[in-house]
């Protein structure tokens, strides 16, 4: 993910973190970025409530109401079974990510 997006000085949204390993790690190599990670099990959202990372705002909210405007973050990702997901029918995915 590191070589692909460009993570520093970031806004940058992780749904259904759960323990939030990849915002634990990435926050602390990119600490000019602002993360959002959202999970909806309230006792894992209050285990990471307690991790302290000043640049990592942990919120108890779903997918499906993200409590933020449109075009609020320069990176986002979900790491779940979709399936289980109720997705608005106006969302809309972007991606301006190429790979060579």
């Amino acid at each position: 993910m590191e070589r692909l997006l460009p993570l520093d000085n970031a806004r940058i949204l992780e749904l259904g973190c759960g323990g939030a390993w990849t915002t634990r790690q990435l926050a602390e190599r990119h600490p000019s970025s602002r993360f959002i990670a959202t999970e909806v099990d309230r006792v894992q959202h209050m285990q990471n409530l307690q991790l302290g990372l000043s640049n990592v705002e942990f919120r108890l909210e779903g997918a499906q109401a993200i409590s933020e405007p449109d075009n609020s973050f320069d990176i986002g990702w979900i790491y779940c079974k979709s399936r289980w997901i109720e997705w608005p029918p106006n969302l809309k995915l972007q991606s301006n990510l190429s790979v060579s």
